[in-house]
């Protein structure tokens, strides 16, 4: 019998061929290995399945809509199948650096508060070549904050935390 994962990194994507293959090697990079990996297929139109179907690892699980749900329901069908106790959400066009998941799974293992919700971290926004563009991230840049601060600090920023 499997044994369930700790986290789940859910990709969900739709006509991502430009780039998905980079980000799903990045997340099978990855230092921490308990993962389950699941790939949501929007029903795409263009070479997105065969890349998909192009990775043999088995923690890697795809699912394929027979017709477009639109990038909300492609998300929240993300968040009801991932099987992992925490989720990272990493977009079809974004690739995480191989230690993200151990930062941030320490990060949350190591806090002394038992009500921790969310790790977060700084990414770099590149270009069609790979080249940084910026920086950005959370506003805090190192601690604890309140999840109603959180949240509000979040959705004013305006940008993906």
């Amino acid at each position: 019998m499997m044994t369930k994962p700790l986290i789940s990194i859910c990709v969900p994507v739709y006509n991502g061929s430009a780039f998905l293959r980079d980000a799903i090697e990045s997340v099978l990079r990855q230092t921490y290995h308990d993962l389950d990996i699941v790939v949501l297929d929007n029903a795409s139109t263009d070479h997105t399945p065969d890349i998909i179907r192009s990775f043999k690892d088995s923690r890697i699980r795809s699912v394929r809509h027979d017709s477009n749900i639109g990038a909300s329901g492609n998300f929240n069908a993300a968040l009801a199948i991932a099987r992992g106790d925490w989720i990272k959400i990493v977009c079809a066009d974004d690739m995480i650096h191989p230690s993200c998941i151990d930062r941030q799974w320490s990060a949350i293992s190591e806090s002394t508060c038992e009500d921790v919700v969310l790790a977060a971290c700084a990414r770099d926004i590149i270009d069609g070549r790979g080249r940084r563009w910026m920086t950005r991230g959370y506003p805090v840049r190192l601690g604890r904050e309140a999840g109603e601060a959180a949240i509000r600090r979040t959705v004013r920023s305006g940008t993906n935390i």
